[in-house]
């Protein structure tokens, strides 16, 4: 596993900006679906083993502008997301970084926090000397953890999806507008951690809602990290099942002792990272691999967890599980659950 020092993490949010640069926990001018695109530099702090947020650039965000002749022909311009992806493309074409790695954080982080914890995954889950890319889409949490802000976070989480959606159809525009020898081998893979699973959900409903797009195998490997959302939304239309035609595999891990869950358990159905998928929709659905891997067995051996919710970070098992994927490695910790297609056990 290598360790990098200094790391350039992209990201697109609907929050407020500071006058600091950062973002708040409000929507942008109010509006949810308003998002900015920019970069954050993060560092290593190698004595605690942490990442810090340094610097925030935003790139401008400019639309079409009219030309100045007569023809009334309209020119573009750079998008903010353009800029990003654009960054992102030439990082991967020059070698710099490897696939593309995005982040949707859970509830109670704030614009900072999601930026270094991002860090640390990039530092976990990177292989043989090949930094993935960083990118996050960040929406406004309350950077705190009680359930008056989870409420507000959940809300604000919903509100996010057609942001989100839009921040990923601008990618695949990007993508798609490019020609093919312009283009890189970079593949796209997704982690959601809890709440984020909930965004995810809202943006997969606002992007099937509009009947303009057409749906694009956009990501390699989605990963729902203790997924809060409601653990039948894999084979419900109205809810994630769309998902496995927006990916290639969908990995689900899940931990019946995660005690955060619980609060969401209290008041909605029972929760997908708890209980896994229910009922399991198949190892195979819309051309998508699904694998429902349980965690509850395994250790937090790289830092303590008392709420058993962070395996993603802070259990071996689980950081090994999730780079093996990523790099086509073979998944040797699971194993496999009598009887259930497409359900293992980890540990």
């Amino acid at each position: 596993m290598p360790s990098f020092t200094d790391i350039t993490a992209y990201f697109a949010t609907n929050r407020n900006r500071k006058s600091d640069g950062t973002y708040g926990n409000r929507f942008y001018e109010g509006d949810a679906r308003l998002i900015r695109a920019g970069e954050a530099a993060l560092s290593k702090n190698a004595a605690q083993g942490t990442w810090n947020l340094d610097e925030v650039t935003t790139y401008p965000e400019r639309s079409r502008a009219a030309s100045e002749d007569d023809r009334a022909e309209r020119e573009w311009v750079t998008l903010g997301s353009s800029s990003a992806f654009g960054n992102m493309r030439a990082s991967g074409i020059s070698g710099e970084t490897s696939d593309i790695l995005i982040y949707l954080h859970g509830a109670g982080n704030s614009f900072e926090s999601s930026s270094e914890t991002l860090g640390q995954m990039i530092d976990l889950y990177s292989q043989d000397g090949a930094q993935l890319c960083p990118f996050f889409f960040t929406y406004p949490a309350n950077g705190k953890s009680d359930p008056v802000n989870y409420f507000a976070d959940r809300d604000d989480a919903s509100i996010s999806g057609p942001a989100m959606a839009r921040a990923f159809g601008k990618l695949v525009d990007f993508l798609i507008n490019k020609r093919l020898e312009e283009r890189c081998s970079q593949r796209i893979h997704l982690l959601a951690h809890s709440l984020g699973n909930f965004a995810l959900r809202k943006a997969v409903e606002a992007n099937f809602s509009n009947t303009a797009h057409r749906p694009v195998r956009l990501f390699d490997t989605v990963f729902l990290a203790h997924a809060d959302d409601d653990e039948d939304t894999l084979n419900h239309p109205g809810k994630m099942r769309n998902l496995t035609r927006l990916a290639d595999k969908i990995v689900v891990y899940f931990d019946g002792t995660d005690k955060l869950l619980r609060l969401s358990d209290t008041v909605h159905l029972d929760r997908l990272g708890q209980k896994g998928p229910n009922p399991h929709p198949g190892a195979l659905v819309n051309g998508c691999e699904i694998a429902a891997v349980d965690c509850e067995l395994t250790a937090f051996d790289l830092a303590p967890d008392r709420q058993r919710h962070r395996h993603f970070l802070q259990s071996s098992a689980v950081v090994n599980d999730i780079r093996a994927v990523i790099h086509g490695n073979p998944t040797e910790g699971r194993t496999p659950v009598e009887g259930v297609e497409g359900v293992f056990r980890l540990s």
